[in-house]
């Protein structure tokens, strides 16, 4: 009885220890990947907002002044780069 619960304990030790190895592997890839990640987060969101922009373009029927066009696009990139974090 003694030695099944003794057993089972260490059995429980172990499990949590290999878990807690995975969290911190798991962590460490993400910290060494974070710049990666920022940047490719960055570029994945120019493209979304070209893609956007190519839409609008191509589904106006009315042609637009090109000053507002840069204003309005300015705005969109500066409201845009405060949503540059990733957090974990």
């Amino acid at each position: 009885m003694i030695c099944e619960c003794r057993e089972q304990y260490t059995r429980r030790i172990q499990e949590q220890e290999n878990l807690g190895k995975a969290l911190r592997d798991k962590q460490k890839f993400l910290r060494d990947n974070q710049d990666t990640s920022v940047a490719q987060m960055r570029m994945w969101r120019d493209i979304e907002r070209l893609m956007d922009c190519k839409r609008r373009l191509a589904t106006s029927d009315e042609p637009s002044d090109q000053s507002n066009t840069r204003q309005a696009a300015a705005r969109s990139a500066a409201a845009a780069d405060d949503d540059n974090r990733l957090v974990l």
